[in-house]
């Protein structure tokens, strides 16, 4: 009887595995894009180890991504949002930072210092502790001292962009949103590319599913809600080597 309950238990325990393999499957899942997603399932996420090396390895993150703050302390911020993979980084971070003098905040920069991140292949299982690190104390500082930041999100829910804009007008800060957009099938695809030439894994699922078009359907919104300065929208949905095209710009 013993056996028998055992046996139904793994029955019920495979069972659910493969509904959860089938349920998370895309149409841009490769050999190496299934391995890694069946990896993410056993890894705890590190946000949740509260033990005083690790409290003091956070510190000195911060610290590092700080420095000496941005060159230029002028309290201007620009919001920067889009799919994963859509390259936000080089084609609008990059710029911005250099073009202002600005901090760039962006929890992907935290990833690389921690151990479990594994080159990329554990990008999820760090994803809420880099963001702590990032979004939590580094921007803390930097606006605490007026600093000009770039900040770099995903930007699928309204409300976190909301919470960022409306700390950065209390704090006196002149704020910017700036969209690089691609189709939700475009940002898997190069997802995965990207995972093939440099091991950074990003769910092709989570993509689909949880970011989808929401980051234009925030910008769409927030832009109606006049809250910042100014507003710009690029589409990097272009040939390879082709610069990003804008779609639309406020003030004009």
């Amino acid at each position: 009887m013993r056996m028998r309950s055992s046996l139904e238990a793994i029955a019920v325990a495979v069972g659910r595995l493969l509904h959860r393999v089938r349920r998370t499957a895309t149409p841009f899942d490769t050999d190496e894009v299934v391995r890694l997603r069946r990896a993410q399932w056993t890894v705890v996420e590190t946000n949740r180890i509260d033990t005083l090396k690790r409290r003091l390895l956070r510190g000195e993150i911060a610290a590092k991504l700080y420095g000496l703050g941005a060159p230029r302390k002028e309290r201007k911020a620009f919001l920067v949002i889009g799919p994963p993979a859509a390259g936000k980084s080089r084609l609008l971070v990059e710029p911005l930072a250099s073009d202002h003098g600005a901090l760039v905040i962006d929890a992907d920069t935290a990833k690389g210092f921690l151990p479990e991140y594994a080159t990329g292949s554990f990008a999820a299982a760090v994803h809420e502790e880099s963001a702590e690190i990032a979004y939590g104390t580094v921007l803390g500082w930097a606006i605490k001292n007026g600093d000009n930041v770039v900040i770099a999100i995903v930007g699928k829910s309204v409300e976190n962009v909301r919470i960022y804009r409306d700390a950065l007008c209390r704090s006196g800060y002149e704020v910017h949103l700036r969209l690089l957009h691609v189709s939700p099938e475009e940002s898997a695809r190069r997802a995965v590319a990207r995972l093939e030439e440099n091991g950074r894994f990003v769910d092709p699922y989570y993509i689909l599913n949880e970011v989808s078009s929401k980051p234009r359907r925030v910008f769409d919104t927030l832009k109606a809600e006049k809250g910042c300065v100014s507003y710009e929208a690029w589409s990097n949905e272009v040939p390879k080597g082709e610069p990003p095209v804008l779609l639309e710009r406020y003030p004009p």
